[in-house]
């Protein structure tokens, strides 16, 4: 008897497809109905000795639509991702609905939270927003900051 390796995340994968199955059955998707998944932010979190960076990618998204707040030590970027809906016009047109043949990005609302550490300075987080990805740096509070003390010898 052959020895074969187990991967459990074939198992994982070949479940979620089953499991898809049965509720694409059980509720089919009625006419030209859109499903919308909901919106899943990736970030990167980099630490330095001066500061805490956190860079969230929300392309598409109107920096107005993204709201970022420290509350009880905890940090909470939320926004939407709304889906247009319509065919930009075209030299005087009107605007025409348009039937989606296939949708892959992501839509809807998004919140994501984390954590502060306490050596964060919360009252002086700054947010900047570039090509798509958002910034967010976190100071570290002063008396946090890794200084160098002197070592005097004694007796001189």
């Amino acid at each position: 008897m052959a020895v074969q390796k187990w991967d459990p995340f074939f198992e994982i994968d070949r479940l979620q497809n089953e499991m898809e199955k049965i509720f694409q059955s059980r509720w089919p998707a009625r006419g030209n109905a859109v499903a919308t998944s909901s919106c899943v932010v990736p970030v990167d979190i980099v630490e330095t000795k001066a500061e805490v960076i956190i860079k969230a990618e929300i392309p598409g998204i109107d920096p107005k639509d993204v709201e970022v707040k420290v509350e009880d030590g905890i940090l909470t970027i939320s926004g939407e991702k709304k889906m247009e809906g319509h065919v930009p016009a075209e030299s005087g047109q009107e605007q025409q609905e348009a039937e989606f043949l296939r949708i892959e990005r992501f839509y809807g609302k998004f919140t994501r939270s984390f954590v502060v550490p306490r050596y964060v300075d919360a009252a002086n987080v700054a947010a900047e927003y570039r090509s798509g990805v958002l910034t967010l740096k976190l100071p570290r509070r002063q008396e946090t900051q890794p200084r160098r003390i002197e070592v005097k010898v004694a007796g001189e």
